[in-house]
């Protein structure tokens, strides 16, 4: 009888330590992280850089995360969906993300493949892009500054639009439609962009705004403009030649457009803010 007790109390006290090893909660490693994503703008006036919500800008925002080079989430935000700009995603606080994101206007999300990052159709619009490696904490509240990875090329005509003129047809010579995570673009093309004329300045002038993905340097691109009838007949022509883009940087060109009436071209290269004169 006291044999018996004796186990039953050693089993007991077997289980009770058994039992408080187990009672050990495990321990979670997961934390919530919010990600906002904007681009900076150097104020004129102050010269100081500001935070803009990148939504002003664009109207998708597409976004992947990897870890240990593994893709393990992406997201794909349109404009008017809830939180358009913003992500809050839940990561282990012990492992290390690399996160990419283009922010743009192209119709439809991007793709992205061994590193690419592709727009649909190869159409390239204003476009943002962000990256970084990082390691979760608790609570993390994490800003992303978006860069501007294309150059602009815009017209400004001098000359009113005629009323036969109905699109033009700007073609820019040897620029990227992809772009590569590592930083620089992929698939050179002579871009074809056209753009109906639907309004006008009220002399009659208009601008004319297309984007490319060149380099973080200037490169010089030859460009052609052609205004196009209701037809589709090309009515007039200018070419130019040796004209620089960069990315980050819209390039102006000023002066007649369509007529054959003399006009020497102006180029004047901007960051956005900053003008620094280009004569062509």
């Amino acid at each position: 009888m006291k044999r018996t007790t004796f186990l039953a109390l050693l089993a007991g006290m077997m289980l009770a330590g058994c039992s408080s090893e187990n009672m050990e909660e495990p321990q979670n490693n997961e934390v919530e992280v919010s990600l906002h994503f904007t681009r900076f703008r150097i104020e004129q006036q102050s010269m100081t850089r500001a935070a803009v919500d990148v939504s002003e800008y664009i109207t998708r925002l597409d976004i992947w995360i990897y870890e240990s080079g593994s893709e393990i989430g992406a997201y794909h935000q349109a404009m008017g969906d809830t939180g358009f700009g913003s992500l809050s995603v839940t990561l282990n606080k012990n492992k290390t993300y690399t996160i990419y994101a283009v922010a743009h206007k192209a119709n439809g999300a991007a793709s992205m493949s061994d590193g690419v990052v592709t727009f649909p159709d190869d159409k390239v619009t204003h476009t943002f892009f962000y990256t970084d490696t990082f390691q979760p904490t608790k609570n993390m509240a994490k800003v992303c500054p978006m860069d501007r990875i294309v150059a602009m090329f815009m017209v400004s005509t001098t000359d009113a639009v005629p009323a036969e003129v109905k699109k033009v047809r700007i073609t820019i010579g040897n620029v990227f439609t992809r772009w590569n995570v590592a930083g620089y673009g992929m698939n050179a093309i002579d871009k074809v962009s056209t753009i109906s004329i639907t309004s006008t300045k009220s002399d009659g002038t208009v601008d004319l705004i297309t984007y490319g993905i060149t380099t973080n340097e200037n490169t010089n691109h030859n460009v052609l403009v052609e205004a196009i009838d209701a037809s589709d007949a090309v009515v007039q022509t200018q070419t130019f030649e040796n004209v620089p883009l960069r990315n980050g940087y819209r390039t102006v060109a000023t002066g007649n457009v369509f007529t054959d009436a003399p006009s020497s071209f102006s180029f004047t290269a901007e960051d956005w803010q900053t003008n620094t004169n280009y004569n062509f």
